[in-house]
């Protein structure tokens, strides 16, 4: 059976870039690469995501916060 229903993981780390780095040493497939969200400005959630897939193949989501938005 086929379904559209689904759950998407986020995971919180304090250093970001090592995340990122440990992912790409794992050869993790990369969904989404790393990107800030929003991309240009200062509204939103103003983070540092990337999106990737586990063995399993779900969609999962890596992000470090941002400084508050508009400062």
């Amino acid at each position: 059976m086929h379904t559209t229903e689904s759950v998407f993981l986020w995971f919180e780390v304090a250093d970001f870039d090592a995340a990122v780095a440990r992912a790409a040493e794992l050869r993790a497939p990369v969904v989404l690469p790393r990107h800030r969200n929003p991309p240009d400005c200062d509204s939103g959630p103003n983070h540092w995501e990337i999106w990737l897939r586990d063995p399993d193949g779900t969609a999962d989501g890596t992000w470090k916060p941002g400084p508050p938005s508009g400062r």
